[in-house]
């Protein structure tokens, strides 16, 4: 049995965000012996919707307003029991994965949602960035707003991947690119002998960010997400050319 203080060290040692953040990122299931850490913005809900579907060995039309409420989640998180989440952790048995996802068109997709089409999260999160709430901020605005602010303090949504993941500690099996989302997802589901859960019919968040890239994106505004998230380009192997960023609206069905 480990104690607080050989918890802490491990999560400490092994992930970079603060431990609430990990506790609410990290899913898996002992049943199906997988750990997977979502990316905001990065097609978690239909995700943790194949997830949860598979725990519970059936094929729903769940609500997707509740697939991120941890507490209906069947999906584990570490705090369920830390114990045996390090021991799933350092067990060679247990397929770790994520999604990751170009950097412009994540933090594009972040702003539209967040910002541009649902009204209640720019009231909540302007305050956060010290955007007034009283008038809709631009895409200029957001970045700026932003590069104010550590990983820590930022928004999970738009926190970097390098620090949401931490790719220089967790050995994952399986790194899957949201622009090649079904291929990706349909590669798991085979693996975990998963498939037959598997829908890719969910554009609950779509914002089909890669197809408006040209309209947000000026000299500026590729300036700051470069500076910003450079681990992101350099961890992930994206490049920074934002001028091949593939069409995104048929490999991605959440935004």
């Amino acid at each position: 049995m480990h104690t607080e203080e050989t918890i802490l060290k491990f999560f400490e040692t092994n992930f970079k965000p603060r431990l609430d953040w990990v506790n609410y990122l990290v899913n898996w299931s002992a049943q199906h012996k997988y750990i997977y850490v979502e990316t905001p913005k990065v097609g978690c809900t239909t995700i943790k919707h194949f997830l949860q579907n598979a725990e519970r060995s059936i094929n729903s039309t769940i609500d997707y307003s509740l697939v991120h409420d941890r507490r209906s989640s069947p999906l584990l998180s570490p705090r369920s029991n830390y114990s045996i989440f390090i021991a799933a952790f350092n067990h060679s048995s247990f397929y770790k994965f994520c999604f990751v996802r170009n950097p412009y068109s994540r933090l594009l997709s972040a702003y539209l949602d967040k910002f541009v089409t649902n009204e209640r999260e720019r009231l909540r999160l302007s305050p956060k960035l010290g955007i007034p709430v009283s008038r809709k901020p631009s895409f200029l605005d957001f970045l700026c707003a932003i590069q104010e602010q550590t990983d820590g303090d930022r928004d999970i949504h738009w926190a970097s991947q390098e620090h949401l993941l931490s790719p220089s500690t967790v050995r994952y099996s399986f790194v899957g690119r949201f622009e090649n989302f079904q291929q990706s997802l349909s590669l798991i589901a085979n693996v975990l002998g998963l498939q037959h859960f598997l829908s890719l019919e969910d554009t609950r968040h779509a914002t089909n960010a890669g197809e408006k890239i040209a309209a947000y994106y000026s000299a500026r505004e590729i300036n700051l997400v470069q500076t910003i998230y450079e681990r992101d380009f350099l961890s992930f192997g994206y490049g920074f050319d934002p001028h091949f960023i593939r069409n995104e609206k048929y490999q991605s069905p959440a935004g």
